[in-house]
């Protein structure tokens, strides 16, 4: 029986991984497919604003005097306000790439396409590239709507699967040969320096790739796996979006992230809810009531915050 339940969890967590890598890339297909001919509506835009630009510059010219030059910065200044005014148009409403028309460059490309995707499904949303068509946002909304849940669900498995490894390590380590029903708790400072530690890898990774000092490694990092994505650093950007290796490792490393946090988080609330449990044991029996006595109460006090040691310690005083 035994044997037949890691079989069909080693095959239940298989298919869910297959199936949210497969849902990924059917969502770069997707977005890149509806997304990508969108780029040809404002590179026309702005090619026709710097067009008419261009022919009015050349009438001021040809219609001021040489010595007439006030007049001449002050129309100047209007033709180029209106040039302005197009591109910041184009940019925050149609999503202009800065290319020119008939330019092979595009934002929505497979990998790219793959990475929006995993940021949807993952709730990260960094918002540098969004959808402009009408059947784009359809398809992010009912994406996200069947993409959200599935992923949650394979970041629980897998983050139970990966705290199971660690208790194990864990138990190896300090000589304790349990069962897998009795594995030693880990503490919480292990969970949080494991996750330091995958920041500061991340950090020294994207600032060596991206060009950026440490700290906005570090800052990139932990926006994105604390899923906040405030978008204001995006690996990939600052090279453009034809530079596909960055945009790879950086979806591999959001998925391999997020399931080390969960795995903390799994480790953690083990140790946070026997911490509740005391504490509330506490509160039933009345004992918080004097808890700086050198007493029973302030040894039950001290346990619970602190485990065993500190209770023995203080009786040892």
């Amino acid at each position: 029986m035994a044997t037949k339940s890691k079989v069909f969890k080693c095959v239940y967590y298989s298919i869910l991984g297959f199936l949210v890598i497969v849902y990924s890339i059917f969502g770069g297909y997707l977005f890149s497919t509806l997304e990508s001919k969108q780029g040809e509506n404002p590179r026309e835009r702005v090619q026709s604003a710097r067009d008419n630009g261009i022919k009015k510059l050349w009438h001021v010219i040809r219609g001021q005097g040489k010595d007439d030059r006030l007049e001449w910065e002050k129309n100047t200044r209007l033709i180029l306000k209106d040039f302005e005014q197009e591109v910041f148009q184009a940019v925050s409403q149609d999503g202009w790439d800065g290319e020119d028309v008939g330019s092979d460059y595009t934002k929505w490309d497979m990998v790219a396409a793959v990475l929006y995707s995993v940021t949807l499904i993952t709730t990260i949303g960094y918002g540098n590239i969004t959808p402009k068509t009408d059947a784009g946002k359809i398809a992010t909304i009912f994406y996200s709507i069947f993409g959200i849940p599935l992923f949650l669900i394979f970041l629980a498995k897998i983050g139970r699967l990966l705290a199971v490894g660690v208790r194990l390590l864990f138990s190896n380590s300090i000589n304790k040969r349990l069962s897998r029903n009795e594995l030693a708790g880990v503490p919480v400072t292990v969970s949080i320096i494991i996750i330091i530690l995958y920041l500061l890898l991340g950090a020294v990774l994207f600032s060596y790739m991206e060009q950026w000092d440490y700290l906005t490694g570090a800052y990139f990092c932990f926006i994105t796996i604390s899923t906040i994505g405030l978008g204001d650093y995006v690996a990939g950007q600052g090279a453009g979006y034809h530079n596909r290796k960055h945009l790879i490792f950086t979806t591999i490393y959001v998925l391999i992230g997020l399931s080390i946090v969960v795995m903390s988080f799994n480790l953690m609330q083990e140790k946070v809810r026997a911490y509740v449990k005391k504490f509330a044991r506490c509160l039933a029996s009345g004992n918080f009531k004097k808890p700086f006595r050198r007493s029973g109460k302030s040894t039950q006090m001290r346990s619970v915050f602190f485990g065993k040691n500190a209770e023995n310690s203080t009786s040892a005083v």
